[in-house]
């Protein structure tokens, strides 16, 4: 049984490095935003902001995919 659970954690030691290195996830980075809206803009729900912040940053990646390449 010991060496079962050996072998579970050294499994999932070695794909969570696999995964770790093919995956990018909001840990790998920071975003700082300034100039940001008064509370009362959102009635005072923080949660609406981050939703309104999320649609603004896919839109714009989403965008920035349908610019054609120099040249």
């Amino acid at each position: 049984m010991i060496c079962f659970i050996n072998l579970l954690e050294t499994r999932y030691e070695e794909y969570s490095e696999i995964f770790d290195k093919a995956n990018v996830e909001m840990r790998d980075f920071t975003l700082e935003f300034t100039n940001l809206p008064l509370d009362h803009e959102f009635g005072g729900k923080e949660l609406m902001l981050q939703a309104q912040i999320w649609n603004f940053m896919e839109k714009h990646v989403r965008d920035s995919f349908m610019i054609p390449p120099p040249g």
